[in-house]
């Protein structure tokens, strides 16, 4: 797994009454989002923890700063990772 990558977060709050008009609260694609007002862009590399696009390692800090058990987290990854690959595998 790599570590190093990058998370993206939707641009508005999901409101389920808004249905398929709610583009930018369930797509995290960056060239729909950057046309919302509310679009925050990360313009630093050194201050990975801002707007919504950040590291994986700045949301692994957060997460544990919000009492998440990070390595209870990336154990349930591996396993539905490695159960994925298993339902492939001929």
């Amino acid at each position: 797994m790599y570590n190093e990558g990058l998370v993206r977060f939707a641009s508005e709050t999901y409101d389920i009454g808004l249905g398929k008009g709610a583009k930018y609260s369930h797509l995290t694609n960056f060239s729909i989002n950057k046309k919302n007002a509310g679009y925050v862009n990360n313009l630093s590399a050194e201050v990975d923890d801002q707007g919504h696009k950040w590291s994986l390692q700045a949301l692994g800090r957060h997460l544990e700063q919000v009492g998440v058990d990070m390595n209870l987290l990336w154990s349930r990854i591996y396993d539905v990772v490695l159960k994925s690959l298993i339902c492939v595998d001929s």
